[in-house]
């Protein structure tokens, strides 16, 4: 049993060309997606980190700004070493690699307006 080209032009119509169309559309959409999260697997990370930073900065700035005559230098010491945990985690993970933008290790841009 042989189909004819009539066969074929009489079940192609709109609706099978919209759901084919469709079809291509998702399986983009899909691969789009799988790229996107390939390239920010580890910013959840990152961010925490930062964020952790931040917080451990400012505890470091509460320190020295107490109008007490006793600074914990023991607590000073603890929020040092987890900062600085946290700084050799960020300068050994691939941000530029992942990211692909100027970061804390680089050189000043030269076309900067800063």
């Amino acid at each position: 049993m042989i189909l004819s080209k009539s066969f074929w032009k009489r079940r192609v119509d709109k609706f099978i060309l919209l759901l084919v169309f469709f079809a291509f559309l998702l399986t983009c959409l899909f691969f789009y997606l799988l790229k996107i999260e390939k390239n920010i697997k580890n910013y959840t990370e990152y961010h925490q980190k930062l964020e952790k930073m931040v917080s451990l900065d400012h505890q470091i700035n509460s320190f020295f700004l107490k109008a007490y005559h006793h600074i914990d230098y023991d607590e000073i010491t603890q929020v040092e070493e987890k900062f600085e945990k946290n700084l050799n985690f960020l300068q050994k993970s691939d941000i530029k690699e992942e990211f692909n933008l100027h970061t804390y290790n680089d050189e000043p841009l030269a076309n900067s307006t800063s």
